[in-house]
């Protein structure tokens, strides 16, 4: 996890359990102060978030996001409340050397179909993680789940995948072409 993140989370985490622990010696509604402080919690990490300079960052509170066919990949950061995204890379521009896509928020579905041709790495942090990628399959409870694609250090594209939410699922699959005589199919 990275520093900055894990400081947010942690702070997060502190909080509440501060919170919990008043409410045993002094008279504090906690869920009266759950959305406030989560919304508080909210503006300050996204003023604090480190700038991707050399990419996209889209926010939306409610994504639905779908990539398909040939689009350009770059180093993007999507954030969300809550969302569903599905980014197909195997017809996309992955460029040479690393490319990172990092997402944020509190709830997350996220599916990745990646070519051959290119290798990658996995970095989910969350209070819940749901992680599926090719054979690996690992489910994190307030630890990150970490996994990197075999030849990963040797490969030309690779995609670094980072995960930042409360809960999310995410798969990641190899997308592998193989041509027979006439027919080209998907295994």
């Amino acid at each position: 996890m990275n520093n900055r993140n894990q400081l947010f989370v942690g702070g997060f985490i502190i909080l509440f359990g501060v919170l919990f622990l008043l409410d045993e010696f002094v008279t504090i509604n906690i869920w009266s102060l759950l959305w406030p402080i989560s919304i508080i919690s909210l503006g300050v990490w996204l003023l604090v978030r480190p700038d991707n300079d050399s990419g996209i960052s889209k926010i939306d509170p409610f994504a639905n996001v779908r990539e398909y066919g040939h689009w350009q990949v770059g180093n993007d950061d999507y954030s969300m409340f809550i969302g569903d995204i599905h980014l197909d890379m195997t017809h996309a521009d992955i460029p040479s050397g690393d490319t990172h896509l990092q997402f944020n928020g509190f709830i997350g579905d996220i599916k990745l179909l990646l070519p051959e041709d290119a290798a990658y790495r996995v970095q989910a942090n969350g209070f819940i993680s749901d992680v599926n990628a090719d054979e690996f399959k690992r489910d994190g409870f307030l630890t990150p789940v970490e996994f990197t694609s075999p030849g990963y250090d040797t490969a030309d594209k690779r995609v670094n995948i980072q995960t930042n939410f409360f809960i999310v699922d995410l798969d990641v699959y190899t997308l592998f072409i193989q041509e027979s005589n006439d027919d080209t199919f998907i295994s």
